[in-house]
């Protein structure tokens, strides 16, 4: 196995660990169809949303993977078709989207049991709405917003609302403009962005004690189109096409030049990360300076999606076949933190690319 970086190979026997650090790359996989993952680093375990179809014992349940023993463990009933996944910074609630219930599902992970359930709504002519993403408010692990979608109908989008537990607040924004993929910059501010159409238009979206407030676009500042997503890190909202943006100011920050991340991104402050999935291709860059360290390529993976991060230098994401990859790489942690440190003995050879 090998991880490309800075313009080395490092080389180990394949599936050594090294303390707490890895120095090539250990690639792993589950079995486990899954819809979406988050990582709970207080009690530090991935948990995946397992649909009906994975059978009896994991379907319709929340599933928790042991990253570091790469084991699977218990699967605890959520609700029918779980799918979307967020978790409070706290770490105290994780919330699921329920495809088969039109709602959202609240599991307490500290007695690791479901509790309430959160009904976003009808539309009279396609029925139940769903949770296309769910954004849990900075601060106030009780509360949420919910972009809604519908199915059979175009534009899918439905509308943000804000839930205090199960309390709807009561101003909603409406159809359109779409808010596909959402993410709060602070209580009173959540970020939209249309992942329907090209335009990908991207907007800063006012919260109150009644609700959705005013609403002002940036048109397509982040750069993306169809199918295009983002994270925001406590500073910097990042997109899939590598665009990093102060949505405060707002002004561009700087550009990820050949970033793709598609299949999902995540910023790591305290390592001064930003990891983009593209297919079976982990593209590794770092923040402060914006440039490219070195890719992670995770052979037989196939349309990657749902990148975490997890541990000191863990990765996750799932992919087509039903699999779970758990990535360890030297490119996550900052150089130096315990790469040729604590190696018990075992030999490290590098050789430069010619």
């Amino acid at each position: 196995m090998r991880v490309q970086s800075m313009g080395c190979v490092f080389a180990v026997a394949a599936g050594t660990l090294v303390s707490s650090y890895s120095i090539a790359d250990q690639i792993r996989q589950l079995s486990l169809k899954a819809n979406d993952l988050v990582f709970d680093s207080t009690g530090g375990a991935i948990y995946a949303s397992v649909p009906s179809s994975a059978g009896v014992g994991r379907g319709n349940s929340l599933t928790r993977i042991n990253p570091v023993a790469g084991t699977m463990g218990s699967s605890i009933f959520i609700g029918s078709e779980p799918n979307r996944l967020a978790i409070s910074s706290n770490n105290q609630y994780m919330y699921a989207g329920l495809d088969g219930a039109g709602a959202v599902r609240r599991f307490n992970v500290l007695s690791q049991t479901a509790d309430i359930q959160i009904s976003l709504g009808f539309d009279e002519t396609a029925g139940p709405l769903f949770a296309d993403d769910i954004a849990v408010m900075p601060g106030i692990p009780t509360s949420i917003a919910v972009s809604r979608r519908a199915e059979g109908l175009s534009p899918r989008h439905q509308g943000i609302a804000i839930f205090d537990s199960i309390a709807q607040r009561g101003s909603v924004s409406g159809v359109a403009p779409l808010n596909n993929r959402i993410a709060f910059a602070n209580p009173s501010l959540l970020l939209g962005l249309d992942t329907e159409s090209a335009t990908g238009s991207f907007r800063r979206i006012t919260v109150t004690g009644a609700g959705i407030g005013s609403q002002s676009g940036l048109g397509n500042a982040l750069g993306t189109g169809a199918g295009g997503t983002f994270t925001f890190d406590g500073s910097l909202a990042i997109s899939s096409s590598g665009r990093a943006l102060d949505p405060i100011t707002p002004a561009l920050a700087g550009t990820f030049t050949g970033a793709n991340g598609l299949g999902g991104v995540v910023a790591d402050l305290t390592n001064d990360r930003v990891f983009f999935l593209n297919n079976s291709t982990i593209q590794v860059y770092q923040r402060s300076t914006y440039i490219p360290l070195g890719t992670i390529e995770v052979s037989g993976a196939a349309n990657g999606k749902s990148l975490i991060r997890w541990g000191d230098d863990g990765l996750a994401f799932r992919a087509d076949g039903d699999r779970v990859y758990l990535v360890n790489s030297s490119l996550v942690p900052t150089p130096g933190a315990g790469m040729l440190m604590g190696l018990g003995g075992l030999l490290v050879t590098s050789r430069r690319r010619r």
